[in-house]
């Protein structure tokens, strides 16, 4: 239950059976997890959100995290100022002005003004960290149920209606998705814990 995070639903799908066996039903861990299958034919992140939005598992306002990516920041934090920012969906960003490839949000004030994961990088100093949160009505109301959806493309959309507040983080993002980010973020971890 660190950092307030009780629940967790994880979208699995290729070896997802690994993951379930691992992870179980979170007991060991102090919190309950439940499982979507993304199914024979993947329907990307937004389709997967759409799949627990219809299987009943999400809160209210929940969280996403992207699975390749390690996060240490305060995410009980970042669930308090979502609840409080007047907005149906938040996305933390990362002050990072020294890789402008990589950048992808324009942000100022508390909300993210331009949200572009693909359609030509804004020239901004932001760069989404890897989590965001929405309200569940949000997922109902916007995300088709079939076919392949990204989460980008929402989150793009609700930053051009000025409806995607931005929560800052100081510390780095670690991109675990591959052998090299992974051995990276492990010697990180280690240097941390000493």
């Amino acid at each position: 239950m660190q950092q307030g995070v009780t629940d967790v639903v994880y979208s699995i799908g290729y070896q997802g059976d690994a993951i379930r066996a691992a992870v179980e039903d979170g007991r060991a861990w102090g919190i309950r997890v439940r499982f979507v299958d993304d199914g024979d034919i993947p329907l990307g992140t937004g389709g997967a959100l759409r799949r627990a939005f219809d299987a009943g598992v999400l809160e209210e306002r929940f969280a996403v995290q992207y699975g390749d990516s390690y996060l240490p920041f305060d995410v009980g934090a970042f669930m308090t100022a979502f609840e409080t920012c007047g907005r149906p969906a938040m996305m933390t960003v990362h002050h990072n002005p020294g890789d402008a490839a990589s950048n992808n949000v324009d942000y100022a004030d508390g909300v993210v003004r331009l949200y572009d994961k693909r359609r030509g990088r804004p020239v901004t100093e932001w760069s989404d960290y890897g989590m965001s949160a929405f309200q569940r009505d949000l997922i109902g109301a916007r995300v088709p149920a079939d076919g392949l959806r990204d989460l980008a493309d929402l989150t793009h959309a609700l930053s051009l209606e000025g409806c995607l507040a931005g929560y800052p983080v100081a510390t780095r993002y670690h991109e675990i998705g591959s052998p090299e980010g992974l051995a990276e973020c492990e010697q990180w971890l280690e240097r941390s814990l000493s």
